[in-house]
């Protein structure tokens, strides 16, 4: 049985590791293209600098 501290900290971290998941899916499908604008170059050129 989980006291009330205990519980609070579960969902502290719960809501932690789902704002980070949240902030890689936003920031995933858009980083090689701001890598090949910030490289002016094309995308197979980000590729390598992402990967």
């Amino acid at each position: 049985m989980t006291t009330g501290n205990e519980s609070r900290a579960l969902t502290f971290i719960f809501f932690t590791i789902l704002l980070d998941v949240i902030g890689l899916g936003i920031i995933i499908p858009v980083l090689p293209t701001l890598i090949s604008q910030l490289i002016s170059g094309s995308i197979s050129e980000a590729a390598r600098y992402g990967g």
